[in-house]
């Protein structure tokens, strides 16, 4: 079977998402998840950090429009997500507003110190603190 390259990828990426849209309509979860999987390529395959940060967020307003706070822990691992981003683009104030924002999420919905995405946002702020000497974060 032969691998499939990156243009190739990323094309059927959004040919899927352009078909949940047409199936779904346009704030449907599950194309929420589909843009950050391909924000999720584009950040750690590509590494084109603006067109990763470009579908998380669009994945974010996405789950932010859904109902009755249902998806809030999908929101917050995105808003971890972007926080990456930022962290990785150098905008250190976006990144830690990120973080703070996710995990402010998480202890809503009582999300254990011990999942991924809590983690990963804790990770996030210490790096930021250790390339800053800073601790003025948290």
């Amino acid at each position: 079977m032969a691998q499939m390259n990156a243009e190739d990828f990323i094309q059927k990426q959004l040919e899927e998402i352009k078909t949940q849209r047409r199936l779904l309509g346009e704030s449907h979860p599950d194309i929420a998840n589909s843009m950050n999987a391909l924000a999720l390529y584009f950040h750690h395959v590509i590494r084109n950090h603006e067109e990763a940060l470009n579908f998380h967020t669009q994945a974010l307003t996405i789950l932010q429009a859904q109902p009755d706070n249902t998806h809030d822990v999908e929101m917050a691992v995105t808003i971890v997500d972007i926080g990456n981003v930022y962290r990785i683009l150098g905008s250190t104030e976006a990144a830690i507003s990120k973080y703070t924002e996710a995990l402010r999420i998480f202890q809503a919905n009582r999300i254990p110190e011990t999942h991924p995405a809590v983690g990963a946002a804790s990770r996030g702020m210490r790096l930021l603190q250790r390339t800053n000497n800073s601790t003025n974060f948290l």
